[in-house]
């Protein structure tokens, strides 16, 4: 655990719900602005969150692939939706992928859909990561969801009801939205090579 002093930039996913954003782990509401997390827990209740030992407290990811990858596991939620949130307050670290905080806000929505491209390249390269390749390849072979029809029109509200920017990751890369709200090069990177991703997945004739 540490106390936050500079505020963590991490990816995260919502679902959709009348223009509001709802965790998809806890099916909390995010509030516009200032959001301080409490544990949920029904047996051991943390007095502070994120509570050692716990999930409690609000999870954020340093990587997108990582969050497209999460999404991806979750095939039914065709309302979903990424964006970057800043993260302070005690802050419990979960080594390179990310983190769980005691406060955060929404920094930006993103337009694109996790399923934009036909694969997500493991993390890593151990033996677990190739399975996990493997894996990914076997889930690739299944139809993609397709967003619900209503998406646009609530990700509009939701940007408005919390006074933050909406934008397509290409959009917010090339204009330098990314590296204002504070994403180092080499998390902007990765965003460059998801956009390489699914233009190789558009260009790619058909089979």
């Amino acid at each position: 655990m540490r106390e936050g002093r500079e505020p963590l930039l991490g990816w995260r996913l919502w679902r959709l719900r009348d223009g509001q954003l709802e965790s998809w782990a806890a099916g909390t509401v995010w509030e516009p602005g200032d959001n301080t997390a409490r544990c949920l827990s029904t047996v051991f209740r943390c007095p502070r969150s994120p509570g050692r030992g716990c999930r409690c407290g609000f999870w954020g990811l340093f990587g997108l692939l990582d969050c497209v990858r999460h999404a991806r596991r979750q095939r039914r939620e065709r309302l979903a939706v990424m964006g970057l949130i800043r993260a302070w307050g005690e802050i419990a670290l979960h080594g390179q992928e990310g983190f769980r905080a005691e406060r955060a806000a929404v920094a930006c929505l993103v337009t694109d859909w996790p399923w934009e491209t036909p694969s997500v390249p493991p993390p890593g390269e151990g033996l677990a990561q190739r399975w996990g390749g493997a894996w990914q390849r076997l889930r690739a072979r299944l139809p993609a969801p397709r967003p619900d029809h209503r998406r646009p029109a609530l990700l509009e509200k939701a940007a408005a009801t919390y006074g933050v920017p909406l934008v397509s990751l290409e959009e917010a890369l090339h204009v330098g939205l990314l590296a204002e709200l504070g994403l180092d090069e080499r998390r902007r990177r990765e965003v460059q090579l998801w956009l390489d991703l699914r233009r190789r997945g558009v260009e790619r004739p058909p089979d």
